[in-house]
């Protein structure tokens, strides 16, 4: 009798991660909106478990487009993982980004394209501008409950 009712929790744990997957992106968007803060969404389609946004905006920060892809995996290691797929001109980051109950984050298999320019820009030098590409792979980073950086496993090269 228990393990008919643990086939039958799963099964229903099963369906409704099947049917939050499959609920509408924007539907989805205007219940939560409310909560996103900063956070504004243009031209969403799809689902929660598939979609994308033709615009992600966070205060003057632009980003066209964004893509996610949920990944239920991560349930099994106690987590929600979505793969996200970033761009803001010739700057692009796609990788798994997994949240945990508790807050703890985790980064994998993230690539990030970053032209140098924007590199040298944002840490103002004046002299001199970058030519080329960072490329960032990160097959690891774990963010602690306290928003602290606790482990990075990765590369950067400069092109």
């Amino acid at each position: 009798m228990k393990r008919i009712l643990a086939y039958g929790a799963f099964g229903l744990l099963v369906y409704v991660v099947i049917l939050a997957a499959s609920f509408p992106a924007a539907r989805a968007y205007r219940l939560l909106e409310p909560r996103l803060g900063h956070l504004q969404l243009y031209d969403v389609e799809g689902s929660m478990g598939h979609g994308r946004a033709a615009v992600a905006q966070v205060g003057n920060y632009r980003l066209s487009p964004v893509s996610w892809q949920y990944r239920p995996l991560g349930l099994l290691g106690g987590r929600m993982d979505v793969k996200l797929d970033l761009r803001r001109g010739p700057a692009h980051a796609s990788g798994v980004v997994g949240m945990y109950r508790d807050g703890r984050l985790r980064l994998s298999d993230t690539r990030i394209t970053l032209p140098a320019v924007e590199i040298s820009r944002a840490v103002g030098l004046p002299f001199m501008e970058l030519g080329g590409d960072f490329l960032a792979h990160i097959d690891s980073l774990r963010v602690g409950t306290s928003h602290r950086l606790t482990a990075l496993n990765g590369k950067v090269v400069w092109n």
